[in-house]
């Protein structure tokens, strides 16, 4: 990684899962990516999450909004914020993802590798079976217009390990510029 690495924004919205958004929180703080930045929309929660926020992640920018924006409204608030701080990319994570410290590096890695890539998707796994792939991109079958993951549920064994083009990404976990 270069001395002055692209700052890259990741976005959580919580909305009433405090605990699922804690343990995202902590995961992105495991990062080894020295250029990431936090960024928690909270979504009018009606538990006690701004404050448990508040009080163990003063390095996370924290956003109030004062009505349940929703997903994609939570995400354009935080996308809003960190594009005021300059962010040379956005990582739009799912409040109930956790990450492995090296994630990042390596998305920013693929992503800086060509200026024809716009977005792209780590694999995902189950949590309670880690090495069984939940998604690796996914097709559209055109003739029927049926979207499929790709090898969901197959062991991991690095067969994409390399990147690769696919028709679209899942929402859980993407990055873009």
């Amino acid at each position: 990684m270069s001395e002055n690495p692209p700052c890259v924004f990741a976005i959580v919205v919580n909305h009433n899962l405090k605990d699922d958004t804690v343990a995202c929180i902590e995961s992105l703080q495991e990062v080894n990516y020295p250029a990431l930045n936090t960024i928690v929309v909270e979504n009018a929660s009606k538990d006690d999450s701004v404050e448990v926020i508040r009080d163990n992640f003063p390095n996370v920018f924290l956003i109030e909004s004062d009505e349940n924006l929703g997903y994609c409204g939570g995400n354009n608030l935080g996308i809003q914020e960190a594009l005021k701080h300059e962010a040379d990319h956005l990582l739009i994570l799912n409040n109930d993802v956790v990450v492995e410290p090296d994630f990042v590096d390596a998305l920013v890695q693929v992503t800086e590798s060509d200026t024809q890539i716009g977005m792209v998707c780590p694999e995902m796994y189950y949590f309670h079976q880690k090495e069984v792939i939940w998604s690796a991109g996914a097709h559209i079958d055109m003739r029927w217009g049926r979207p499929a993951l790709i090898e969901c549920n197959e062991i991991d064994r690095g067969q994409y390990d390399t990147p690769r083009s696919v028709d679209f990404i899942d929402g859980c976990a993407n990055r873009w510029e």
